[in-house]
C-alpha cells in the first residue's frame, strides 16, 4: 500500500521543486521565485510525499 504526506516544501528540495517546474510547466517558476514564496509569510508551498508501508 502506498501513504501520501503533504508536506512543507523545505530549502533542502528547492532543486528537485525547480526541476519538476521545468519538465511539467517549461519553466514556469525560477528558483529566485520559489525562495521569495518560502521566505513570504503569507505563502505555503507543499510537497506530496509518496511511501510503501513497511510490512
Amino acid at each position: 500500500m502506498t501513504f501520501l504526506e503533504l508536506k512543507p516544501l523545505t530549502a533542502e528540495q528547492l532543486d528537485a521543486a525547480v526541476e519538476l517546474d521545468q519538465l511539467c510547466f517549461g519553466g514556469l517558476w525560477t528558483r529566485a521565485g520559489y525562495e521569495r514564496e518560502l521566505d513570504s509569510p503569507s505563502s505555503q508551498l507543499l510537497v506530496l510525499e509518496a511511501r510503501q508501508a513497511s510490512k
